[in-house]
């Protein structure tokens, strides 16, 4: 709150000084006739500045902040020598000479560099973390970006220079632009955001370090962000992440670590709409966070495939389903350990252990994402791609409990389509052979079918086979549709292909666990969810 009224406070403020002054003061317009005759001058120095790029070969060299802010212009590459920037330094006559995309007023009146309306700039650091724009308002923005389009920040470090938790501001801000990109930066606050958004279309955030803020790691409104390969760390805020309405954000390959705050403000606790807002965390690693170590269920998050070492439920699941994944671990070292009728969802595990033989640790494995999309993850238990792709037992949470929603096994097969569907393939004789589509439900806890085939001898001699269609899996022809689909029709129903999830196979769960004790209670009670 305190950021969007502080955000009010300065477009009114800017607002009044543009109605009050359109230019410059008086000063101002004396210093900006006596340079007039010096501006030709200074843009050929610029021109003289260019430099190779790898990037590009037209690339202009600055040195200093009135070089830079001088230079930024539609369709240019700035590359900043290693040095200290420094907004706060700027003098009224290097403001004077400054670009029209660089907003003289703000710049005066925040100690903050405000790019707007411009096209194709990059913003560069000759080395990697040898450049620094900083300002010494704390309750400002070191860098703003609005109205713009195609802007790329490589290699730059940007931060306050005040005391450590005295700032209002954070470190960049964008609003009203597409295709921002932020590339091997380094954004430290020493208050608020390392990135604060506003209606920006393609965000997108690679190999960059965001540390030491006391508010959010970054705070999204109707903004589509992706987080490739970066790090978060040192953060002392309540929330690391604030999202809101039409915000889509994908963090990836991310380490997110050695923080004070919660995982994120769940939003549907204060009745919001949360349909419209989401984050996916795929492949990303939450270590030593005081307050982060399980991942959190909400109705707008996804957790792919990631690690919390520090959970201390099970360093190997980090979810409510480590009992489920040590028993299926166990039925894929000894399948002979039950001789009796197994548990639901159990039989295609011990089924493909028995044929896999020592192989079995190796060809089975499990997954834990969230195939509904309702922020729940199921927990997948099934046979690696390399050894068929098969899916032997689907579980979601209800009530934090693990709960059984379908099975497979060789002759009643499932392979996931991607987006929560499965297909699916069965036989139980000659006559009898089904396929079909099937999707879960939106809160993981029921399969439905969309379309499904089967086909029925009418003579005993299978001479005569028909296809049957319907649209609750059911193998009963009078509850089903006779179709006019031939039987070459029927076997193209087949899927092409399958997307592959990424199974931990019971192996690698293996050597992740490490020796353990076997489970006092090695049977699990598990409803069947009708």
């Amino acid at each position: 709150m305190k950021r969007r009224i502080a955000l009010c406070l300065s477009l009114l403020l800017l607002a009044a000084l543009s109605a009050c002054n359109k230019g410059l003061n008086k000063e101002q317009n004396t210093i900006e006739q006596e340079i007039t005759e010096q501006k030709t001058e200074e843009n050929s120095e610029i021109a003289e500045n260019k430099t190779d790029s790898k990037v590009n070969p037209d690339a202009i060299t600055v040195s200093n902040v009135a070089e830079l802010i001088k230079a930024i212009a539609p369709d240019s590459h700035i590359i900043l020598a290693p040095g200290n920037y420094n907004f706060s330094k700027v003098t009224q006559e290097e403001i004077v000479l400054s670009s029209d995309y660089v907003n003289k007023e703000y710049l005066q009146e925040y100690e903050s560099l405000l790019i707007s309306d411009v096209t194709g700039l990059t913003l560069e650091a000759s080395e990697d973390g040898k450049v620094e724009l900083v300002t010494e308002n704390g309750g400002a923005s070191v860098l703003e970006i609005r109205k713009s389009e195609n802007v790329m920040l490589r290699g730059l470090t940007c931060g306050h220079e005040v005391e450590k938790g005295t700032c209002s501001g954070g470190v960049l801000y964008a609003e009203d632009c597409k295709n921002l990109t932020v590339e091997n930066c380094r954004l430290y606050g020493c208050g608020t955001e390392g990135i604060w958004t506003q209606r920006v279309d393609g965000l997108n955030v690679k190999g960059t370090e965001i540390f030491e803020c006391s508010e959010s790691v970054f705070s999204f409104d109707e903004t589509g962000a992706i987080f490739d390969n970066c790090r978060f760390h040192d953060n002392y805020g309540d929330y690391l992440f604030y999202f809101s309405d039409g915000s889509d954000i994908l963090v990836m390959d991310t380490k997110i670590c050695d923080n004070q705050g919660y995982m994120m403000l769940d939003y549907s606790e204060f009745g919001d709409d949360t349909d419209n807002r989401h984050i996916t965390f795929r492949n990303c690693t939450f270590k030593d966070n005081s307050r982060i170590n399980r991942a959190p269920v909400f109705p707008y998050a996804t957790f792919v495939n990631c690690e919390f070492p520090n959970d201390s439920v099970s360093s190997a699941v980090g979810t409510a389903y480590d009992k489920l994944v040590e028993r299926f671990y166990n039925l894929a070292s000894d399948p002979y350990s039950i001789v009796d009728i197994a548990e639901y969802g159990e039989f295609g595990v011990i089924e493909s252990a028995r044929s896999m033989e020592e192989n079995a640790l190796a060809g089975i494995g499990y997954t834990i994402e969230d195939l509904s999309g309702d922020g729940i993850p199921e927990l997948v238990v099934g046979t690696l791609p390399e050894y068929g792709g098969q899916i032997n037992a689907v579980y979601t949470l209800v009530d934090d409990c693990p709960e059984f929603v379908f099975e497979g096994w060789y002759r009643s097969s499932y392979s996931y389509l991607g987006d929560g569907r499965f297909y699916y393939y069965g036989s139980s004789g000659a006559s009898e052979t089904g396929q079909g589509y099937f999707s879960l439900s939106k809160d993981g806890t029921t399969l439905n079918c969309e379309e499904f085939y089967f086909t029925h001898a009418e003579k005993e001699d299978y001479s005569d086979l028909k296809v049957y269609y319907n649209t609750t899996g059911s193998w009963d022809i009078k509850a089903s549709d006779e179709s006019d689909m031939t039987l070459d029709m029927f076997r193209d129903l087949e899927p092409f292909s399958s997307e592959e999830l990424s199974l931990t196979s019971f192996a690698d769960y293996e050597l992740e666990r490490g020796p353990q004790a076997p489970l006092q209670d090695g049977s699990l009670i598990l409803r069947e969810i009708d």
